[in-house]
């Protein structure tokens, strides 16, 4: 699924992305274009201006002279006087015949009312405006034609035509660039997509993961105590006379999964943001002081101390939820009690130590124990949910759940809950209120 989406969100992203790009290379290309035909219609006014301004002086004008201007320019010239060609060939060799340009190019004069065959009937010149002519083979033309009156009732008259393509040349070549540019950029934000995309994905991927982890971790959980109350009933079924021992054996193992499924809930519950705690003026010496009662019995049981220690002037009042807060420190000190105090220990009077202090800033209470800590390797997975870090244990009375739920409970107060060593080995667990 991940995956899919991946692929229709880089999709998305370059598609729309692309038409941006599109839009203004369009845009871009367009003035470029614009730009390209406008220099060149001011360079055929140029030409023209220069040719005429001869042309109406009077001035001798040679037949090298036109050469160069045709070859340099890709003009066309065409000259007459009272209505006889100049003798001149022409050195421009255009794609469509010459003289069939100049003759398309003196119809379109005459719609203009501009005959090159006819004196004028004034004695200012006659000129069309810049006309677009289509050869045979797909080539166009600018056109200018004027007619000049002058001495003795005589005429001359100027065709010019500019060839455009050099002109379509360049406008051809300025597509290909942006249609490369084009293609390369959308391959350039493709790529980009996908990687932002599969980076955006990462946390999302990571919790599809961990709830699939979560999913089987739980499912395994409850496996076994309802594989127990299965095996119980049917030996109950069986022989009665021994139903009260399996009786017990199955309320214990109800008793397990409401447990799981209550750390279930509370971790559910904090996910979805919709769980609420009680907010109460909290004395912190006297929950203390009921948590060492509490627990100072089971770890005398197992022939250990559980050491409290409180500053001189009393802790300042907490506002939260005294129950969760409670909760907190149980797990703690439940977890300390499993695994730096298994059933086997022959340490020398073990202890693990419940103090209290205050900072500026929060209340601090810590946890500490003296066994085996918890390797470099499973440091940072210590809080995830349903993890074990000696997996080799037998003790079905923790899911791996506690240290998760004893976390979320402490971002619900506001504070958090961090690992560290114990000096000289052991797990030190520290609550920020």
């Amino acid at each position: 699924m991940i995956h899919k989406l991946r692929k229709k969100l880089t999709l998305a992203y370059t598609v729309t992305i692309g038409i941006v790009l599109a839009c203004v290379l369009s845009v871009i290309l367009y003035t470029t274009e614009k730009s390209i035909t406008g220099r060149n219609i001011e360079n055929f006014k140029k030409n023209v201006a220069e040719l005429s301004e001869q042309l109406q002086n009077g001035s001798s004008i040679s037949q090298a002279w036109l050469a160069v201007q045709e070859t340099e320019n890709a003009l066309i010239i065409h000259i007459e006087e009272n209505a006889v060609p100049f003798l001149f060939p022409g050195s421009y060799a255009a794609l469509t015949d010459r003289g069939r340009l100049i003759e398309q190019a003196k119809e379109m004069a005459r719609s203009q009312q501009v005959d090159v065959d006819m004196p004028p009937v004034s004695t200012s010149l006659q000129e069309t405006g810049i006309l677009s002519i289509a050869g045979s083979h797909k080539d166009t033309y600018l056109a200018y034609v004027m007619v000049v009156p002058t001495r003795n009732e005589g005429f001359k008259s100027l065709v010019v035509l500019h060839d455009n393509r050099q002109t379509k040349a360049q406008i051809t070549n300025g597509r290909i660039l942006f249609l490369i540019t084009g293609l390369f950029g959308i391959a350039a934000i493709f790529l980009v997509s996908w990687l932002f995309v599969g980076h955006s994905l990462k946390p999302l991927a990571r919790n599809r993961e961990r709830q699939n982890e979560f999913i089987a971790a739980a499912s395994h959980e409850l496996r076994s105590p309802l594989a127990v109350i299965q095996a119980s009933s049917s030996a109950i079924l069986t022989d009665f006379s021994k139903a009260e021992g399996f009786l017990s054996v199955i309320q214990k193992e109800c008793q397990r999964m409401g447990r799981l499924v209550n750390d279930m809930l509370v971790l559910a519950s904090a996910d979805t943001k919709g769980w609420q705690i009680a907010r109460e003026q909290i004395d912190m010496d006297t929950l203390l002081l009921d948590v060492y009662e509490h627990y100072e019995p089971l770890c005398a049981s197992r022939h250990a101390i559980l050491k409290l220690t409180l500053p001189d002037t009393p802790l300042p009042p907490v506002l939260g939820d005294r129950e969760r807060l409670e909760q907190i420190l149980a797990i703690l000190i439940d977890n300390a009690i499993a695994y730096a105090l298994p059933e086997d220990c022959r340490c020398a009077s073990p202890s693990i130590e419940l103090s209290a202090w205050e900072t500026r800033h929060h209340l601090c209470i810590s946890v500490a124990d003296h066994g085996p800590g918890i390797a470099e390797a499973d440091r940072t997975r210590a809080f995830d949910r349903f993890f074990r870090s000696d997996h080799s244990r037998k003790d079905k009375s923790h899911f791996g759940l506690g240290l998760s739920v004893a976390k979320e409970l402490a971002h619900l107060h506001g504070g958090s809950l961090t690992l560290a060593d114990t000096p000289g080995g052991g797990c030190t667990f520290l609550l920020k209120i």
